[in-house]
């Protein structure tokens, strides 16, 4: 039985518990309301709505990432009904289970309960929150975390059944987005490699290799339940995405200095862990056989993979919840070192990193900065139920529109051209909630309106493509393309659809500035 003394320790370290999952939960919930960037902040809304309806990612619309978050929400809509809260409680949900699972590993490592419960709030107040809504690079970051706490797990708890599912989760962040999952899940096996060659047991390389091929046995699997072809899937997720962003490697040519200036909160906090190894090999030269020093290498390598991959991208950075996370990882090494003062460096890196997660929950959670709503004034939001009771609980305010109730007007009178339209249609648009507000099918043929989407005419998969395309236009027996953006729409973006079909096939009608209609007419590409 357990002593009085252990039932309190249980019972705070439930509460601890309690508590840290309830403020991710909220926290994210909170902020996902709180305005819109259209394509980022419906990014699967759609896609997810399609896939109830057996519209299937690769198989039925072209993809270039995240098809597991799709899938994933679709569930919540079937739980939930198709509405705003179900879209929201999805990365919630993630938000604070992250965060707990955070907690665990911190308790399983023996670091102050107390401390860590804080330093996890402060995790959970910048991991999900800057976003959201679901993003495939939070899901493919997180789920990757998730798969270094099974490599943690392995070690501690000395039980091969982690290795095993380990795979499973660096799957789940590859399917979220290719990367950073990619170069995480490649630092995360070399560390595996050296790991068993070290301990001189096969068993974490034959359990991790077990793991992966039933994942990959499980995957195509679901593709044939699904109807979703191989090859389709290949040419879709990975070549495509390969032969547009091996370009962004070629022109790799990063601003040391701008590099230094903007990851430099995040690099100090990685000092702590430096520190640890160099301290470490200088005591014992044979430290690389103690477990520390691969946890130390796991964290090192996840922060460095997230900075690497946020070089390379050039999006809004969203990494910033790495600096409660190396801090927090960061006193766990210093614990073990002979540094002299140690709490009063404990209490100044706490308020540092105080100071650092008030000043980006300012900027990415209050003023939106992730979805480029920094200068907006959110006293001038509107209800987007205006739009449709699906969408209650969100407050529409947008980059596109300095009066918001423009924007709804335009929305609403876009749905109503559709409706009133008796042909069969193909809206391209940005907004990706259409499909599952307006009163017909909208064949979309990819799931996103942005270069990387479309294929270009000097890239090999153009043919792969325009086929689709075609394909569509005609079992779809499409009359009208309906083009919409939420800005004046150019021509090049006209040209996004126009390049796949000749000229001589389209009547382009302008409806407004920020709604064309391309009207199909006969022409051979279409016979």
């Amino acid at each position: 039985m357990l002593s009085n003394k252990n039932k309190i320790y249980f019972s705070l370290e439930n509460f601890y518990l309690f508590i840290l999952f309830l403020v991710s939960f909220l926290i994210n919930l909170y902020y996902a309301n709180r305005g819109v960037f259209p394509l980022d902040s419906f990014l699967h809304f759609d896609s997810g709505y399609r896939i109830l309806n057996n519209e299937l990612p690769v198989r039925d619309f072209w993809i270039v990432h995240g098809i597991f978050p799709d899938y994933l929400q679709a569930i919540f809509f079937k739980i939930f009904d198709v509405n705003w809260i179900a879209y929201i409680i999805h990365p919630s949900l993630l938000n604070g289970l992250i965060s707990i699972f955070t907690f665990y590993i911190l308790r399983l490592l023996d670091v102050n309960k107390h401390l860590s419960f804080v330093f996890c709030i402060f995790f959970g107040i910048l991991a999900y929150p800057p976003s959201g809504t679901p993003f495939i690079d939070h899901h493919s970051s997180f789920f990757s975390l998730l798969g270094i706490y099974f490599f943690i797990l392995g070690i501690k708890k000395k039980k091969f059944i982690y290795y095993f599912f380990l795979p499973f989760m660096f799957g789940l962040a590859f399917l979220s987005k290719q990367v950073p999952a990619i170069y995480i899940i490649f630092a995360v096996s070399l560390l595996i490699i050296f790991f068993s060659i070290i301990r001189k047991n096969k068993n974490l390389i034959i359990y991790s290799f077990a793991g992966t091929f039933s994942f990959v046995l499980l995957l195509m699997t679901f593709f044939k339940l699904q109807d979703i072809e191989l090859k389709s899937f290949l040419e879709q997720y990975i070549l495509f995405p390969i032969s547009i962003g091996s370009s962004r490697y070629d022109k790799f040519d990063p601003d040391l200095f701008g590099l230094l200036h903007h990851f430099k909160f995040i690099l100090f906090s990685l000092l702590p862990l430096l520190y640890f190894l160099i301290f470490k090999f200088k005591k014992k030269r044979d430290f690389f056989k103690n477990d520390d020093f691969y946890i130390c290498l796991l964290i090192l390598s996840f922060s460095l993979c997230l900075m690497f991959h946020q070089t390379l991208t050039k999006n809004q950075t969203f990494i910033f919840f790495l600096i409660p996370f190396n801090v927090i990882f960061g006193i766990y090494f210093l614990e073990q070192t002979s540094l002299k003062k140690k709490n009063i460096i404990f209490v100044t890196l706490f308020f540092i990193t105080l100071f650092l997660v008030t000043k980006y929950h300012l900027r990415f959670n209050e003023n939106r900065k992730f979805h480029e709503l920094n200068n907006i004034d959110f006293n001038n939001t509107i209800p987007a139920e205006l739009i449709d009771q699906r969408l209650k609980s969100l407050n529409w305010i947008s980059p596109n529109f300095k009066e918001p109730r423009e924007e709804i007007e335009l929305v609403k009178f876009l749905v109503k051209t559709i409706e009133d339209d008796k042909k069969n249609v193909m809206l391209i648009t940005n907004y990706l909630f259409f499909d599952s507000i307006v009163a017909k099918k909208l064949n979309s043929p990819s799931r996103t309106y942005d270069s990387i989407s479309f294929p270009s005419k000097d890239n090999k998969y153009y043919n792969s493509y325009r086929e689709i395309f075609i394909n569509k236009l005609k079992t779809k027996e499409i009359k009208s393309i309906y083009v919409f953006d939420g800005v004046r729409i150019s021509q090049e973006q006209i040209n996004y659809v126009t390049h796949y079909v000749s000229k001589n096939c389209f009547d382009t009608i302008e409806i407004k500035p920020e709604i064309v209609k391309l009207s199909l007419k006969n022409c051979n590409d279409l016979n």
